[in-house]
Protein backbone atom coordinates (compact mmCIF):
# COMPACT_ATOMS: atom_id res chain seq x y z
CA UNK A 1 0.00 0.00 0.00
CA UNK A 2 1.46 3.19 -0.91
CA UNK A 3 0.76 6.74 0.83
CA UNK A 4 1.52 10.28 0.04
CA UNK A 5 1.28 13.72 0.76
CA UNK A 6 2.05 17.44 -0.33
CA UNK A 7 3.83 19.92 2.10
CA UNK A 8 4.63 23.90 0.46
CA UNK A 9 4.47 22.11 -3.13
CA UNK A 10 6.77 18.83 -2.34
CA UNK A 11 5.43 15.43 -2.39
CA UNK A 12 6.28 12.95 -0.56
CA UNK A 13 4.93 8.86 -0.96
CA UNK A 14 6.01 6.23 1.42
CA UNK A 15 5.05 2.20 0.81
CA UNK A 16 4.00 -0.62 3.25
CA UNK A 17 2.45 -4.32 2.98
CA UNK A 18 -0.91 -4.56 4.41
CA UNK A 19 -2.21 -8.26 4.89
CA UNK A 20 -5.88 -8.67 4.80
CA UNK A 21 -7.18 -12.24 6.70
CA UNK A 22 -10.14 -14.19 5.36
CA UNK A 23 -13.18 -14.10 7.94
CA UNK A 24 -14.28 -17.45 9.03
CA UNK A 25 -18.29 -17.23 8.14
CA UNK A 26 -19.55 -20.86 9.09
CA UNK A 27 -18.71 -24.61 8.78
CA UNK A 28 -20.96 -27.50 7.80
CA UNK A 29 -20.88 -30.87 6.89
CA UNK A 30 -20.45 -32.14 3.24
CA UNK A 31 -19.98 -35.54 3.66
CA UNK A 32 -21.48 -37.29 6.14
CA UNK A 33 -19.27 -40.59 7.89
CA UNK A 34 -19.60 -43.76 6.42
CA UNK A 35 -20.85 -44.99 9.60
CA UNK A 36 -24.18 -43.57 11.44
CA UNK A 37 -25.65 -46.40 13.28
CA UNK A 38 -24.62 -47.16 16.56
CA UNK A 39 -25.24 -49.29 19.41
CA UNK A 40 -25.16 -48.32 22.87
CA UNK A 41 -22.10 -47.30 24.46
CA UNK A 42 -20.19 -47.37 21.04
CA UNK A 43 -17.54 -44.17 20.06
CA UNK A 44 -18.02 -42.35 17.26
CA UNK A 45 -16.58 -42.79 14.11
CA UNK A 46 -15.61 -40.45 11.85
CA UNK A 47 -14.25 -42.32 9.11
CA UNK A 48 -15.12 -40.92 5.46
CA UNK A 49 -16.87 -37.30 7.35
CA UNK A 50 -15.75 -34.39 5.06
CA UNK A 51 -16.48 -31.06 7.22
CA UNK A 52 -15.86 -27.51 5.02
CA UNK A 53 -15.02 -24.20 6.44
CA UNK A 54 -16.86 -20.85 4.50
CA UNK A 55 -14.47 -18.03 4.43
CA UNK A 56 -15.46 -14.20 3.12
CA UNK A 57 -12.40 -13.27 0.97
CA UNK A 58 -11.04 -16.70 0.33
CA UNK A 59 -12.02 -20.07 -1.01
CA UNK A 60 -13.19 -22.82 1.40
CA UNK A 61 -10.97 -25.29 3.16
CA UNK A 62 -11.45 -28.52 4.55
CA UNK A 63 -11.13 -28.49 8.30
CA UNK A 64 -12.38 -32.48 9.34
CA UNK A 65 -8.76 -32.78 11.31
CA UNK A 66 -9.71 -29.84 13.36
CA UNK A 67 -13.15 -30.02 14.44
CA UNK A 68 -13.84 -31.28 17.79
CA UNK A 69 -16.98 -33.51 18.31
CA UNK A 70 -19.46 -33.60 21.05
CA UNK A 71 -22.09 -36.45 21.64
CA UNK A 72 -23.99 -38.97 23.52
CA UNK A 73 -24.41 -42.45 22.32
CA UNK A 74 -26.32 -44.25 25.81
CA UNK A 75 -29.53 -43.76 24.24
CA UNK A 76 -31.88 -45.29 21.90
CA UNK A 77 -33.20 -43.18 18.70
CA UNK A 78 -31.32 -40.61 16.97
CA UNK A 79 -29.32 -38.67 18.61
CA UNK A 80 -27.47 -35.34 16.98
CA UNK A 81 -23.38 -34.89 16.94
CA UNK A 82 -22.03 -31.67 17.10
CA UNK A 83 -19.10 -30.76 15.88
CA UNK A 84 -16.78 -27.07 16.25
CA UNK A 85 -14.19 -25.10 14.93
CA UNK A 86 -13.11 -21.81 15.92
CA UNK A 87 -16.77 -20.89 17.53
CA UNK A 88 -18.81 -22.19 14.82
CA UNK A 89 -21.00 -25.62 15.00
CA UNK A 90 -22.24 -27.84 12.63
CA UNK A 91 -24.54 -31.38 12.98
CA UNK A 92 -25.44 -34.59 11.51
CA UNK A 93 -27.75 -37.20 13.17
CA UNK A 94 -26.56 -41.13 14.08
CA UNK A 95 -29.14 -43.79 15.09
CA UNK A 96 -28.76 -45.62 18.37
CA UNK A 97 -29.73 -49.03 18.51
CA UNK A 98 -29.78 -51.90 21.25
CA UNK A 99 -27.05 -53.61 21.57
CA UNK A 100 -27.50 -57.10 19.92
CA UNK A 101 -28.74 -59.55 22.07
CA UNK A 102 -26.50 -62.65 23.05
CA UNK A 103 -28.77 -65.63 22.35
CA UNK A 104 -31.35 -64.21 19.84
CA UNK A 105 -31.96 -62.43 16.83
CA UNK A 106 -34.49 -59.91 17.44
CA UNK A 107 -34.34 -57.36 20.16
CA UNK A 108 -37.43 -58.68 22.07
CA UNK A 109 -39.62 -55.85 21.44
CA UNK A 110 -43.14 -56.14 20.33
CA UNK A 111 -42.01 -54.48 16.87
CA UNK A 112 -38.86 -57.11 17.16
CA UNK A 113 -39.62 -59.77 19.36
CA UNK A 114 -37.20 -62.66 19.78
CA UNK A 115 -36.81 -65.17 17.29
CA UNK A 116 -37.47 -68.75 18.82
CA UNK A 117 -36.05 -70.82 15.78
CA UNK A 118 -35.36 -74.32 17.43
CA UNK A 119 -35.30 -76.55 20.32
CA UNK A 120 -32.23 -74.87 21.42
CA UNK A 121 -33.59 -71.13 21.19
CA UNK A 122 -36.56 -72.69 23.40
CA UNK A 123 -34.30 -74.15 26.37
CA UNK A 124 -32.41 -70.70 25.96
CA UNK A 125 -35.48 -69.02 26.75
CA UNK A 126 -36.44 -71.05 29.09
CA UNK A 127 -33.45 -71.21 31.22
CA UNK A 128 -33.06 -67.38 31.21
CA UNK A 129 -36.37 -66.65 32.03
CA UNK A 130 -35.66 -69.22 35.07
CA UNK A 131 -32.47 -67.32 36.00
CA UNK A 132 -32.50 -64.40 39.17
CA UNK A 133 -29.73 -63.30 36.95
CA UNK A 134 -31.65 -62.66 33.64
CA UNK A 135 -35.38 -62.91 34.51
CA UNK A 136 -36.11 -59.52 34.99
CA UNK A 137 -35.24 -59.04 31.04
CA UNK A 138 -36.08 -62.35 29.20
CA UNK A 139 -38.97 -62.77 31.68
CA UNK A 140 -40.62 -59.71 30.08
CA UNK A 141 -39.49 -60.14 26.61
CA UNK A 142 -41.56 -60.42 23.67
CA UNK A 143 -40.89 -63.56 21.10
CA UNK A 144 -41.94 -65.51 18.16
CA UNK A 145 -41.56 -68.89 17.32
CA UNK A 146 -40.41 -69.36 13.51
CA UNK A 147 -40.56 -73.23 13.39
CA UNK A 148 -42.13 -76.20 14.31
CA UNK A 149 -39.83 -77.35 17.04
CA UNK A 150 -39.86 -81.13 18.14
CA UNK A 151 -38.50 -81.61 22.02
CA UNK A 152 -37.77 -85.02 21.30
CA UNK A 153 -39.56 -86.76 24.58
CA UNK A 154 -36.53 -85.21 26.68
CA UNK A 155 -37.50 -84.41 30.08
CA UNK A 156 -38.52 -80.49 30.15
CA UNK A 157 -38.18 -78.11 33.04
CA UNK A 158 -41.18 -75.61 32.45
CA UNK A 159 -40.05 -71.87 30.99
CA UNK A 160 -41.37 -69.69 33.97
CA UNK A 161 -40.66 -72.66 37.08
CA UNK A 162 -40.75 -70.33 39.74
CA UNK A 163 -41.27 -73.68 41.94
CA UNK A 164 -38.49 -76.55 42.26
CA UNK A 165 -37.67 -79.23 44.68
CA UNK A 166 -40.67 -78.01 46.52
CA UNK A 167 -39.02 -74.28 47.27
CA UNK A 168 -40.64 -71.25 46.17
CA UNK A 169 -37.96 -68.91 44.46
CA UNK A 170 -40.10 -66.13 44.21
CA UNK A 171 -38.88 -65.62 40.69
CA UNK A 172 -39.18 -66.93 37.16
CA UNK A 173 -42.90 -65.74 36.11
CA UNK A 174 -43.25 -65.53 32.77
CA UNK A 175 -44.58 -62.46 32.44
CA UNK A 176 -43.88 -61.74 28.66
CA UNK A 177 -46.12 -62.08 25.18
CA UNK A 178 -44.70 -65.78 23.47
CA UNK A 179 -46.33 -65.90 19.73
CA UNK A 180 -45.89 -69.42 18.40
CA UNK A 181 -46.86 -68.32 14.82
CA UNK A 182 -48.84 -70.82 14.27
CA UNK A 183 -46.29 -73.32 14.54
CA UNK A 184 -46.01 -76.64 17.02
CA UNK A 185 -44.23 -77.95 19.69
CA UNK A 186 -44.44 -81.28 19.97
CA UNK A 187 -42.14 -84.47 22.24
CA UNK A 188 -43.35 -82.61 25.42
CA UNK A 189 -42.49 -84.80 28.37
CA UNK A 190 -42.78 -82.95 31.30
CA UNK A 191 -42.67 -85.10 34.73
CA UNK A 192 -41.90 -82.69 37.69
CA UNK A 193 -42.06 -82.98 41.73
CA UNK A 194 -43.33 -79.36 42.40
CA UNK A 195 -45.84 -77.31 41.38
CA UNK A 196 -46.45 -75.17 38.49
CA UNK A 197 -45.94 -77.80 35.55
CA UNK A 198 -46.61 -77.50 31.84
CA UNK A 199 -44.91 -76.40 28.79
CA UNK A 200 -44.83 -72.95 30.64
CA UNK A 201 -44.58 -73.06 34.26
CA UNK A 202 -46.03 -69.93 35.93
CA UNK A 203 -47.33 -66.75 34.16
CA UNK A 204 -48.90 -63.24 35.27
CA UNK A 205 -48.22 -59.40 34.64
CA UNK A 206 -50.57 -59.50 31.85
CA UNK A 207 -48.49 -62.15 29.82
CA UNK A 208 -50.09 -63.57 26.65
CA UNK A 209 -49.41 -66.89 25.14
CA UNK A 210 -50.69 -67.15 21.46
CA UNK A 211 -50.81 -69.14 18.11
CA UNK A 212 -49.78 -72.35 19.42
CA UNK A 213 -50.30 -76.58 19.39
CA UNK A 214 -48.64 -78.29 21.91
CA UNK A 215 -48.33 -81.92 21.51
CA UNK A 216 -46.99 -83.96 24.48
CA UNK A 217 -47.87 -84.93 28.18
CA UNK A 218 -47.20 -83.53 31.54
CA UNK A 219 -47.31 -85.25 35.10
CA UNK A 220 -46.69 -83.93 37.93
CA UNK A 221 -47.35 -85.37 42.28
CA UNK A 222 -47.85 -81.44 43.04
CA UNK A 223 -50.15 -78.77 42.44
CA UNK A 224 -50.99 -76.82 39.80
CA UNK A 225 -50.57 -78.72 36.46
CA UNK A 226 -51.65 -78.14 32.95
CA UNK A 227 -50.65 -78.57 29.55
CA UNK A 228 -49.97 -74.86 28.09
CA UNK A 229 -49.40 -73.23 31.32
CA UNK A 230 -49.62 -75.00 35.12
CA UNK A 231 -50.94 -71.34 36.94
CA UNK A 232 -52.02 -67.85 35.40
CA UNK A 233 -52.85 -64.58 36.56
CA UNK A 234 -54.24 -62.22 34.42
CA UNK A 235 -52.84 -64.03 31.61
CA UNK A 236 -54.36 -64.57 28.40
CA UNK A 237 -53.92 -67.55 26.16
CA UNK A 238 -55.55 -67.56 23.12
CA UNK A 239 -55.35 -69.79 19.64
CA UNK A 240 -53.82 -72.76 21.42
CA UNK A 241 -54.09 -76.18 21.92
CA UNK A 242 -52.66 -79.22 23.65
CA UNK A 243 -53.19 -83.13 22.59
CA UNK A 244 -51.97 -85.20 25.30
CA UNK A 245 -52.40 -86.64 28.66
CA UNK A 246 -52.11 -84.52 31.90
CA UNK A 247 -51.58 -86.73 35.23
CA UNK A 248 -51.26 -84.81 38.00
CA UNK A 249 -51.72 -86.78 41.48
CA UNK A 250 -52.60 -84.15 44.01
CA UNK A 251 -54.24 -80.76 43.33
CA UNK A 252 -55.25 -78.67 40.56
CA UNK A 253 -54.82 -79.72 36.95
CA UNK A 254 -56.39 -78.85 33.63
CA UNK A 255 -55.90 -79.88 30.18
CA UNK A 256 -55.06 -76.37 28.92
CA UNK A 257 -54.18 -75.07 32.47
CA UNK A 258 -54.09 -76.18 35.94
CA UNK A 259 -55.13 -73.07 38.00
CA UNK A 260 -56.75 -69.64 36.69
CA UNK A 261 -55.99 -67.53 39.45
CA UNK A 262 -57.45 -63.92 39.71
CA UNK A 263 -57.83 -63.15 36.11
CA UNK A 264 -57.16 -64.77 32.72
CA UNK A 265 -58.48 -65.43 29.32
CA UNK A 266 -58.86 -68.43 27.98
CA UNK A 267 -59.80 -67.81 23.78
CA UNK A 268 -60.54 -69.77 21.11
CA UNK A 269 -58.20 -73.08 22.43
CA UNK A 270 -59.21 -76.78 22.84
CA UNK A 271 -57.51 -80.26 24.65
CA UNK A 272 -58.09 -83.65 23.36
CA UNK A 273 -56.70 -85.96 26.13
CA UNK A 274 -57.21 -87.43 29.67
CA UNK A 275 -56.77 -85.59 32.55
CA UNK A 276 -56.55 -88.29 35.48
CA UNK A 277 -55.23 -88.92 38.84
CA UNK A 278 -55.97 -85.84 41.72
CA UNK A 279 -58.49 -83.94 42.84
CA UNK A 280 -60.17 -80.28 41.11
CA UNK A 281 -59.22 -81.52 37.50
CA UNK A 282 -61.15 -79.89 34.41
CA UNK A 283 -60.90 -80.73 30.60
CA UNK A 284 -60.07 -77.14 30.18
CA UNK A 285 -59.36 -75.70 34.24
CA UNK A 286 -58.66 -77.25 37.49
CA UNK A 287 -59.69 -74.23 39.82
CA UNK A 288 -60.92 -71.62 38.44
CA UNK A 289 -60.60 -68.41 41.01
CA UNK A 290 -60.77 -64.74 40.90
CA UNK A 291 -59.61 -64.21 44.33
CA UNK A 292 -60.35 -61.34 46.88
CA UNK A 293 -57.82 -58.67 45.29
CA UNK A 294 -58.66 -55.11 43.64
CA UNK A 295 -56.16 -55.59 41.58
CA UNK A 296 -57.65 -58.95 39.80
CA UNK A 297 -60.16 -58.88 37.10
CA UNK A 298 -62.66 -61.41 35.49
CA UNK A 299 -61.59 -64.72 33.84
CA UNK A 300 -63.18 -65.12 30.44
CA UNK A 301 -63.61 -68.61 28.42
CA UNK A 302 -64.64 -68.68 24.73
CA UNK A 303 -64.85 -70.49 21.95
CA UNK A 304 -63.22 -73.82 23.54
CA UNK A 305 -62.98 -77.32 24.22
CA UNK A 306 -62.10 -79.74 25.48
CA UNK A 307 -62.64 -83.89 24.88
CA UNK A 308 -60.98 -87.09 26.54
CA UNK A 309 -61.54 -88.32 30.04
CA UNK A 310 -61.28 -86.41 32.95
CA UNK A 311 -61.00 -88.50 36.34
CA UNK A 312 -59.79 -88.40 39.97
CA UNK A 313 -61.23 -88.42 43.38
CA UNK A 314 -62.52 -85.04 44.01
CA UNK A 315 -64.53 -81.86 42.06
CA UNK A 316 -64.05 -83.40 38.61
CA UNK A 317 -65.46 -81.76 35.86
CA UNK A 318 -64.98 -81.83 32.23
CA UNK A 319 -64.85 -78.45 31.97
CA UNK A 320 -63.96 -77.25 35.25
CA UNK A 321 -62.98 -78.60 37.96
CA UNK A 322 -64.05 -75.81 40.12
CA UNK A 323 -65.24 -72.40 40.01
CA UNK A 324 -64.41 -70.28 43.01
CA UNK A 325 -66.11 -66.61 42.74
CA UNK A 326 -64.59 -64.17 45.26
CA UNK A 327 -66.91 -61.74 47.64
CA UNK A 328 -64.11 -58.62 47.74
CA UNK A 329 -65.19 -57.49 44.56
CA UNK A 330 -67.47 -58.22 41.72
CA UNK A 331 -65.49 -60.32 39.40
CA UNK A 332 -66.76 -62.88 37.38
CA UNK A 333 -65.99 -66.09 35.53
CA UNK A 334 -68.01 -65.26 31.81
CA UNK A 335 -68.20 -68.37 29.39
CA UNK A 336 -69.69 -68.51 26.39
CA UNK A 337 -69.27 -70.99 23.15
CA UNK A 338 -67.83 -74.00 24.89
CA UNK A 339 -67.94 -77.58 24.44
CA UNK A 340 -67.63 -80.88 26.17
CA UNK A 341 -67.80 -83.92 25.33
CA UNK A 342 -70.95 -86.25 27.21
CA UNK A 343 -69.87 -88.77 29.35
CA UNK A 344 -66.18 -87.69 29.74
CA UNK A 345 -66.82 -86.55 33.73
CA UNK A 346 -69.35 -87.04 36.19
CA UNK A 347 -69.98 -83.19 35.85
CA UNK A 348 -69.12 -80.24 33.31
CA UNK A 349 -68.47 -78.42 36.15
CA UNK A 350 -68.33 -77.66 39.86
CA UNK A 351 -68.66 -75.16 42.36
CA UNK A 352 -70.05 -70.96 42.01
CA UNK A 353 -72.48 -70.58 38.94
CA UNK A 354 -70.89 -68.31 36.43
CA UNK A 355 -71.94 -66.03 33.26
CA UNK A 356 -72.78 -68.35 30.76
CA UNK A 357 -72.69 -72.23 30.75
CA UNK A 358 -70.63 -74.97 28.79
CA UNK A 359 -72.44 -77.68 26.41
CA UNK A 360 -71.73 -81.22 26.42
CA UNK A 361 -72.50 -83.25 23.63
CA UNK A 362 -72.00 -86.23 22.11
CA UNK A 363 -68.82 -87.78 20.24
CA UNK A 364 -70.60 -87.48 16.88
CA UNK A 365 -72.46 -84.79 17.58
CA UNK A 366 -69.48 -82.67 18.62
CA UNK A 367 -67.31 -83.63 15.45
CA UNK A 368 -70.20 -83.18 13.27
CA UNK A 369 -71.45 -80.00 14.65
CA UNK A 370 -68.78 -77.11 13.60
CA UNK A 371 -71.72 -75.32 11.45
CA UNK A 372 -73.88 -74.94 14.89
CA UNK A 373 -71.06 -74.02 16.94
CA UNK A 374 -70.76 -70.31 15.87
CA UNK A 375 -67.81 -68.71 13.41
CA UNK A 376 -65.17 -69.66 15.29
CA UNK A 377 -65.71 -73.60 14.56
CA UNK A 378 -65.22 -75.71 11.06
CA UNK A 379 -65.66 -79.22 10.49
CA UNK A 380 -62.08 -80.74 10.59
CA UNK A 381 -61.50 -81.73 7.19
CA UNK A 382 -58.46 -84.20 7.19
CA UNK A 383 -58.95 -85.30 10.42
CA UNK A 384 -56.30 -83.47 11.54
CA UNK A 385 -57.95 -83.33 15.58
CA UNK A 386 -59.56 -86.73 15.07
CA UNK A 387 -62.35 -85.43 13.24
CA UNK A 388 -63.39 -82.98 16.01
CA UNK A 389 -63.55 -79.35 15.13
CA UNK A 390 -61.26 -77.12 13.89
CA UNK A 391 -60.71 -73.50 15.27
CA UNK A 392 -60.58 -71.13 12.33
CA UNK A 393 -56.73 -69.68 13.35
CA UNK A 394 -56.18 -73.51 12.39
CA UNK A 395 -56.12 -72.95 9.28
CA UNK A 396 -53.02 -70.76 9.40
CA UNK A 397 -51.37 -73.98 10.46
CA UNK A 398 -51.72 -75.98 7.35
CA UNK A 399 -48.91 -75.57 5.17
CA UNK A 400 -49.36 -74.40 1.70
CA UNK A 401 -53.31 -73.23 2.16
CA UNK A 402 -54.03 -69.63 1.14
CA UNK A 403 -57.21 -68.08 0.31
CA UNK A 404 -56.71 -65.82 -2.59
CA UNK A 405 -59.99 -64.43 -3.26
CA UNK A 406 -62.21 -63.62 -0.71
CA UNK A 407 -66.63 -63.76 -1.53
CA UNK A 408 -68.15 -60.18 -1.17
CA UNK A 409 -70.71 -58.80 0.69
CA UNK A 410 -74.08 -58.90 -0.78
CA UNK A 411 -77.91 -57.43 0.49
CA UNK A 412 -81.04 -58.91 -1.53
CA UNK A 413 -84.22 -59.33 -1.09
CA UNK A 414 -85.91 -62.32 0.75
CA UNK A 415 -86.63 -64.84 -1.62
CA UNK A 416 -84.05 -63.96 -4.07
CA UNK A 417 -81.14 -66.52 -4.82
CA UNK A 418 -77.18 -65.17 -3.58
CA UNK A 419 -74.30 -66.24 -5.33
CA UNK A 420 -70.74 -66.48 -4.01
CA UNK A 421 -67.55 -67.33 -4.86
CA UNK A 422 -63.96 -67.66 -3.15
CA UNK A 423 -60.90 -68.65 -4.54
CA UNK A 424 -58.17 -70.91 -2.44
CA UNK A 425 -54.50 -72.45 -3.32
CA UNK A 426 -53.21 -75.99 -1.85
CA UNK A 427 -53.79 -79.65 -2.06
CA UNK A 428 -56.86 -81.14 -0.97
CA UNK A 429 -58.68 -78.77 -0.73
CA UNK A 430 -62.61 -78.54 0.41
CA UNK A 431 -64.88 -75.96 1.21
CA UNK A 432 -67.80 -75.57 3.65
CA UNK A 433 -70.12 -72.61 3.89
CA UNK A 434 -71.53 -71.11 6.64
CA UNK A 435 -74.55 -68.80 7.04
CA UNK A 436 -75.32 -66.89 10.18
CA UNK A 437 -78.96 -65.60 10.51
Amino acid sequence: MTVSYTENGVTKTATFKVTVNAVLTGIKVTQLPDKTDYYIGDELDTTGMKVTASYRGAADADVTASVAAQYDLSELGDTAVTLTYEGFTAEFTVTVHKTPDPYFAGEGTEESPFLITGKADLEAMRDLVNDPETTEVYGQAYYRQTADIDLGGESWLPIGKRMRDNVDFGYGFFNGSYDGDYHKIVGLNVVSTSKYSGLFGSAGGNAVVKNLHVEGSVTSNDKCTGGIIGEINNTVISNCSFVGNIKGTDMIAGGLVGNIWQGGTLVNCYHIGTVTNGGTIGGLAGYVCTGEESYAGDIIVENCYHVGEVGGWSRIGSAFGYVQLGTAYPYTLKVSNVYTRTGDASAVTNGDTFTGSVTALTESALQQAAESLGDAYLNDPETLNSGYPMLLWELKAIAGLSITAQPHNQTNVLGYTAKFSVTAKGDGLTYQWQMNS
